[in-house]
């Protein structure tokens, strides 16, 4: 008798599954596609969710590469084609970064033959991206980069009717009037500075969306900046990100737009060194009345904060001393209800002093995190010595610049050969395989230049009939960081699992973030034991704050390449994300 094979595929429910490829990668979803009919039927439509199509630059097109983009701009046009036909309606979001100045590439380059085949492809690429866009009804978000939006693309837009999210990045928007869109999510910036923020054009408006259902506005000081905001007065906005603070025209449009929306919950400013001057000493009470989260500058936290109820603060300045972060939670102390999150960029060194600070302000914490920064490294070299235990070192070597070296992860030294040489006589020994003692390791700091008394010359001795002319002898010299006893992000591990950091004992999250837990040129650290040695470092740290922190229920650690490491707390205790304990 067979076994019987049971389709546990279809035992699942399919909305399930459908959750769970939400949270799975495109790679495993291609996986799973050629699992099964049914997951191909059911997984298959979610790879064609988001569309990236960038067109070449012209900067770089050149005689060996114009070729190759031809064929990129051909398979584009084809790949636009098949998508509107046959899963348009799979994609949900849309972002196509196109390319402007094509249309000269034949007289910038005249000595490519047939160089006018990449503007003529790219101009079909982008006719058939707009007239291929109304076949994506399901289309939620549409981002569009180096883009000239003209009246006839504005009337394209309204045929998307479940568009909620419209981005412009370096965009030249000449269609100022057009069919209103009901959009949640809008944002208008500009990185290249494609035209003049002097023009005309900008004293007619630009109206694109319906300041009633707006919810979300980016903006920075991009030319259309004034003409965009004269238009979204808006009592719907409840998170806006500004980003206006390099051209003095546009910060009085900024302080007349903020006034307009007493609903916004979260603001956040990026760019604030010189629009933090714009702003009055005091706010009335009826700007954003309701803020609830502010990120921004230490300058304008007291500004923004005050008499608000405000919960949730991230500075953006990095702060090097204790007294800069005191100032900083000084001036949100003053919100009208307790603070419950909090970040804050400082120097690792500074941790264990002004965790005090934190807790005493702000009892009722929640979340902390800190974005951590290490203080540059102190080398430290051993001199070269010649053969004869004599340094080479010269009052010129005191001004070399070591600013270009860079050290490798697995080797912490760099060999620097020195071309100079060295004439012993005929009496002169010189015995293979012997190197003659090398001093200690002296310091280089200025108070320290001079050689110890304990490096006493080499004496070559006068023994053997060994005949040499002149030979050529190269010295190495050896780089290093010195390796404090005490270093800052030592002391911190230290302090936090003795117990000697006091913190809120209502935290429920703790991150720390940019800084590694343990030096990689550290004796008997290599590359293949990070990752061990880095889980052990944490495990301490998670034990020591479980004790301290008994509500605490998440704690992650992000590198400075980005790479997190969440700790989880539940019922049976503290789950590496990923399944470890």
């Amino acid at each position: 008798m067979e076994p019987r094979t049971v389709d546990y595929c279809t035992k699942v429910p399919a909305e399930l599954w459908l959750r769970i490829c939400d949270h799975s990668s495109r790679r495993d979803l291609r996986k799973l596609v050629f699992v099964c009919h049914y997951f191909r039927d059911l997984f298959q439509p979610l790879l064609f969710r988001h569309q990236c199509l960038k067109a070449p630059q012209r900067d770089k097109i050149n005689p060996w590469s114009w070729m190759r983009m031809t064929r990129r701009l051909h398979n584009s046009l084809v790949r636009v084609r098949k998508l509107a036909v046959t899963r348009a309606l799979a994609v949900r979001e849309w972002h196509f970064q196109g390319s402007l100045g094509l249309a000269g590439l034949p007289q910038a380059r005249p000595e490519i033959l047939h160089i006018n085949l990449i503007p003529e492809a790219y101009t079909k690429l982008v006719q058939n991206f707009c007239n291929t866009l109304v076949d994506f009804q399901n289309l939620r978000a549409l981002r569009i980069s180096v883009f000239i939006v003209d009246p006839a693309f504005r009337q394209i837009l309204p045929s998307l009717e479940r568009l909620e999210e419209f981005a412009m990045e370096d965009c030249e928007v000449s269609g100022r009037t057009g069919p209103i869109l009901a959009l949640r999510h809008l944002s208008l910036t500009a990185a290249r500075r494609l035209s003049s923020p002097v023009n005309s054009a900008l004293a007619q408006p630009i109206h694109i969306t319906s300041p009633e259902t707006l919810h979300t506005l980016t903006v920075d000081d991009s030319p259309d900046a004034c003409a965009l905001l004269s238009t979204l007065h808006s009592n719907s906005i409840v998170t806006l990100h500004i980003k206006l603070s390099e051209i003095a025209q546009y910060r009085s449009c900024a302080m007349a737009f903020l006034e307009h929306c007493p609903n916004v919950r979260c603001i956040e400013i990026s760019r604030p060194s010189t629009l933090s001057g714009t702003f009055p000493r005091t706010l009335p009470h009826t700007a954003f009345p309701n803020l609830m989260s502010f990120k921004g500058s230490t300058s304008l936290g007291a500004l923004v904060t005050s008499d608000r109820p405000v919960s949730a603060v991230e500075f953006l300045d990095l702060m090097h001393r204790e007294a800069e972060v005191i100032n900083a939670i000084i001036s949100i102390s003053r919100s009208s209800v307790p603070l419950r999150s909090l970040s804050l960029e400082i120097s690792v060194a500074i941790v264990v002093e002004i965790a005090s600070d934190i807790t005493a302000y702000f009892p009722e914490l929640r979340e902390l995190a800190l974005r951590l920064h290490s203080p540059a490294p102190t080398l430290i070299r051993t001199p070269a010595y010649r053969a004869d235990g004599l340094s080479h070192r010269t009052d010129d070597d005191s001004n070399s610049d070591v600013s270009d070296w860079d050290m490798d992860d697995d080797h912490a030294t760099r060999l620097a050969v020195d071309e100079r040489t060295l004439d012993i006589s005929d009496n002169d020994n010189l015995i293979p395989g012997h190197r003659p003692p090398l001093p200690p390791v002296l310091d280089e700091r200025p108070a320290c230049r001079e050689v110890t008394q304990s490096a006493t010359p080499y004496n070559l001795g006068t023994q053997g009939s060994t005949s040499l002319s002149r030979i050529q002898i190269s010295t190495f010299e050896h780089w290093g960081e010195r390796t404090d006893t005490d270093s800052p992000v030592e002391k911190l591990i230290d302090s936090l699992c003795a117990g000697r950091i006091s913190l809120p004992t209502g935290l429920t999250g703790l991150h720390f973030k940019g800084v590694q837990l343990i030096d990689l040129r550290e004796s008997g650290v290599s590359r293949r034991t990070v990752p061990a040695k880095l889980l052990s470092v944490q495990r301490r740290v998670v034990s020591a704050l479980e004790q301290q922190l008994p509500a605490l229920r998440a704690i992650s650690f992000v590198g400075e390449r980005g790479e997190p490491n969440v700790w989880t707390r539940d019922e049976d205790g503290w789950r590496l994300q990923g399944g470890r304990r």
